[in-house]
């Protein structure tokens, strides 16, 4: 089966904003539904594990709102800060060998990512799709734009 999906790639921006809404021609802000996932492995030390979006329908419609109308998808100073160094060093400050994103939607299968990327610092990037995704191509479509 021949599968195909136009992957539009989200303007990301810095954002002072909170706002979830597409109002007066400002982009989205997406921070409640980015995670760093993390584990404390001592009192000053904290282990990277990735970066996990958590969607659901009404997020989906929001982003695929926010692409089809030219909207930007804005993330806090705060959260691009965490996200830059994490992409760059590890918890022992040693250079990162790659980043992985997770997408799960809610509140269905929380415990198994429908789309994972792993970026390495050398610019090669690997996707992974579950096959369960694929049963849906709309769905899948829908995921694989937000993720992306």
């Amino acid at each position: 089966m021949l599968w195909w999906c136009n992957l539009v790639s989200p303007v990301w921006r810095h954002s002072q904003q909170h706002s979830q809404t597409l109002d007066q021609g400002k982009g989205m802000n997406i921070d409640s539904y980015i995670n760093i996932e993390q584990e404390q492995i001592t009192r000053s030390r904290v282990l990277f594990h990735s970066i996990r979006f958590d969607l659901n329908q009404d997020i989906l419609t929001k982003i695929k709102q926010a692409q089809e109308t030219g909207h930007g998808l804005d993330i806090s100073g705060e959260l691009l800060s965490d996200l830059r160094h994490l992409a760059l060093l590890d918890w022992e400050n040693r250079l990162q060998s790659g980043l992985t994103f997770s997408t799960y939607y809610l509140p269905v299968d929380r415990a198994q990512a429908l789309m994972r990327s792993v970026i390495a610092l050398d610019g090669e990037i690997l996707h992974q799709i579950k096959r369960d995704c694929l049963e849906n191509p709309d769905f899948c479509c829908q995921i694989a734009d937000a993720h992306y």
